[in-house]
């Protein structure tokens, strides 16, 4: 078994929270809003990257964004990756997207 080179965790982290940021910035988009992006890791490196977020319109009001942000909350997969240089090179896309 490969051992895990953990020293891209903190320049990931790093990339993630700047995703998060980004895309909890853009309010709502294809009637959904971001709540957050949650990463679960393995022990071997692998894992998968989560976006949650709850879905919304445009014209919704402030109190029915609310309910739905606590009623509402559903996770998408954003990445699925067997090491931690997979997820980097993932997040590197991810980050390169726009909209």
């Amino acid at each position: 078994m490969k051992k895990t080179d953990w020293s891209l965790l903190p320049t990931i982290m790093e990339m993630v929270d700047r995703l998060e940021l980004r895309l909890t910035d853009q309010g709502c988009r294809d009637n959904m809003i971001t709540e957050g992006l949650w990463l679960k890791l393995f022990p071997d490196g692998s894992g998968v990257l989560f976006e949650e977020y709850s879905p919304a319109r445009e014209d919704d009001s402030q109190e029915k964004r609310l309910l739905q942000c606590v009623m509402d909350r559903k996770n998408d997969e954003l990445a699925e990756f067997d090491s931690l240089e997979e997820l980097h090179g993932e997040l590197v896309l991810l980050t390169m997207r726009v909209g």
